[in-house]
Formats: structure tokens, sequence, C-alpha cells
């Protein structure tokens, strides 16, 4: 071969390596988001478990019982309270995934709300009645 074939050859086995190379920084990068995303889609669920296991407490501790709670706000999520098939539920959503809770107050005996990241929320007992309130 002459000398240029021999560069030709080096040049394509470069090219290759750094292609190679280049693709596997791509595909660590993205493994690397997903972990985060699904990191922060935990820390919603548990946020949306916590607001559950409170409304929950508030309804047990009868009429009269109040609790002011304010949600943590490092990232954007919403919790809505909702019905589904005659219950109440906490719906958690994170960019395009949800998770629900179940509560104990049956959905006639509690407000539908959404709530937000850096609020603060006042659950009260109402005689029965689990009112949830911005402020």
């Amino acid at each position: 071969m002459d000398q240029r074939g021999v560069l030709s050859v080096d040049f394509l086995i470069a090219t290759l390596i750094l292609l190679i190379t280049v693709s596997s920084l791509v595909v660590f990068a993205t493994k690397g988001m997903d972990v985060g995303e699904t990191t922060e889609f935990s820390k919603a669920k548990m946020i949306g478990e916590n607001v559950a296991r409170n409304i929950n407490m508030v309804y047990a501790q009868g009429p009269g019982d109040q609790l002011k709670i304010t949600l943590p706000g490092d990232f954007q999520y919403n919790i809505t309270i909702q019905e589904m098939n005659g219950k109440a539920i906490i719906v958690v959503k994170y960019k395009d995934k949800e998770a629900k809770t179940y509560l104990i107050p049956k959905a006639d005996q509690i407000n539908k709300i959404t709530m937000y990241p850096n609020k603060t929320y006042t659950i009260s007992n109402d005689n029965g009645i689990i009112k949830i309130t911005q402020g």
C-alpha cells in the first residue's frame, strides 16, 4: 500500500473509534437523566403519601381537628384530590407519570382540590367533612 492508503485506513479507524465513543457517551447521559426523573417522581410520590397520611389523620381525629401543611417545592409536580369509583384518591402528577393513593374519607366527605409546590394548605375536619384550603 502506498502512503495515501495507510492514511485513509488510519483516518477511518480513528473516525470509527470516535463515533463509538460519542454514541456511548450519549447513551450514558440519557440514562443519567432517566435516573434523575425517577428520583424526582419518587419524591413526588412520597409527598403525596404524606398528604394522604395527614388527611387520614385529620379525618380520624374527628370534628374540629385541623392541620397546616406546606408542600416542598424544589421541582414541579401537582397533587389532585379526585373521586374514583366512589372513593377519594390523591393523584400525584410529575411530568408524564402519575401515582394514586386512596384516602379513608369517601369522595363525598372531602372537597376536590389541586395542590401545588411551595404552597401552604389547611386541612380541617368540619363535622366529618374534610376541607382543604390554601393559606
